[in-house]
């Protein structure tokens, strides 16, 4: 007789939230594409769909992990001084070594797929494209960078990721294309894991 095995309370929780993370996350996936395609009438370039210029997709990669680890690096260090600790995200409670394979899995396609799409459709291609349309690009972009870091509802990481926020907004803005803030979300999603294995 194979005995049969339950996932404990924490597993069970962590693969609702999974769950209910991703399935919110085709929600507005498909949100996205309803008000642009068949509510507003506009094209897939108009909704960001395009390809950037070769020079920008060079160029920006290496504006923004600059800004991003001069900014991170001072902030850290800030936090030090200070002896707040190190900020930490929730998520990395799916990369646990105690947890199931198949939490860390739905965690890896949920950090590095899903979140970077669904978010940078939501707070770069929604909220800030809404905001440009009353205010300059670099206000825009603060505002929806603290929105997107406020969401995270973890104090130590609000700034930073308001930070990450207000970089990837301002790639949107001067490339014009989804696919640069996605790929840099993605790859920064992507970065932060690998340092999450390296220096557990």
């Amino acid at each position: 007789i194979v005995p049969l095995h339950f996932p404990s309370t924490l597993s069970l929780r962590l693969y609702l939230m999974l769950a209910a993370t991703l399935l919110s996350n085709l929600f507005v996936f498909g949100l996205y594409f309803m008000r642009g395609r068949m509510v507003l009438r506009l094209s897939w370039p108009d909704l960001g769909w395009r390809l950037p210029e070769k020079k920008q997709a060079l160029l920006w990669p290496l504006y923004f992990f600059f800004a991003l680890f001069a900014f991170n690096y001072l902030y850290s260090q800030l936090l030090h001084w200070l002896h707040l600790g190190r900020p930490t995200q929730a998520v990395s409670n799916f990369f646990s070594p105690n947890q199931p394979i198949s939490i860390q899995i739905l965690g890896l396609l949920l950090v590095l797929l899903a979140a970077p799409i669904a978010e940078e459709l939501l707070y770069r291609g929604i909220l800030f494209s809404a905001l440009r349309r009353n205010a300059s690009p670099h206000a825009a972009a603060m505002i929806s960078g603290l929105v997107f870091g406020a969401v995270h509802i973890e104090s130590l990481t609000i700034i930073p990721l308001a930070f990450l926020g207000y970089l990837l907004a301002l790639s949107f803005h001067y490339t014009r294309s989804l696919w640069v803030p996605i790929a840099l979300h993605a790859t920064n999603n992507f970065m932060a894991f690998l340092f999450l294995h390296l220096f557990r």
